[in-house]
Parts: C-alpha cells; sequence; structure tokens
C-alpha cells in the first residue's frame, strides 16, 4: 500500500482530536499553576482576589492557547512596584508618633 492513497483530511484539529485535547489541558494546567501561585504569593489582601479572578484562557487556534490576565495591576505585581518615599506619607498620617524629648526627637 502506497502513501499516497490514503486520504488526506481537510482539517487537521479534526483529525489529530488528541493533540488539540493536549494543547487545552496544557493551558488549563498553566492556568491552574498561576492562579495557585498568586494565592500563595505575598500581596496586598485587596490585589489576591480581583487578581486570580481576571487570569483566563482563551483559545486561539486548533492547537493553541493563550492563558492571559486583565487586570490592571497585574504589570506593577508581576514586575514589582516603583520604591517611594514613605517619609510624605508618614508626616500626614493620623498614626505618627513624635517624640518631643529624647534622643529620637525632632
Amino acid at each position: 500500500m502506497r502513501l499516497a492513497n490514503w486520504p488526506v483530511p481537510r482539517s487537521a484539529a479534526g483529525a489529530m482530536p488528541a493533540v488539540e485535547h493536549a494543547v487545552m489541558a496544557v493551558g488549563n494546567e498553566a492556568m491552574a499553576r498561576w492562579k495557585t501561585a498568586v494565592m500563595h504569593a505575598d500581596l496586598w489582601q485587596g490585589d489576591k482576589e480581583p487578581y486570580v479572578n481576571s487570569i483566563q484562557m482563551e483559545k486561539t487556534g486548533p492547537f493553541s492557547v493563550r492563558v492571559f490576565t486583565d487586570y490592571k495591576n497585574a504589570g506593577p505585581i508581576e514586575e514589582g512596584r516603583p520604591a517611594f518615599d514613605q517619609h510624605a506619607y508618614l508626616e500626614t498620617s493620623l498614626k505618627v508618633r513624635r517624640v518631643k524629648n529624647g534622643p529620637n526627637k525632632g
């Protein structure tokens, strides 16, 4: 039997459902691991739940998926927040203790 006599399927996705299923399984696993990593991360409490809920997966082709987030603070969380001067915040805080006498007065 020659290979040229075999019919060629028109749709590659229809010919290989196991590959398509495997790609979806990998995408689901990546999404689950990302969500678990966020839940175990040391983040501000108000950021965890919205960030986890924003992680999603979409099928972009018969053999491809995309796992992504559209959370507004995802960039600073993943790459790090910029440094800021806490002195400016502490000056206006209601909980600031000012020492009038002693070595730390000022």
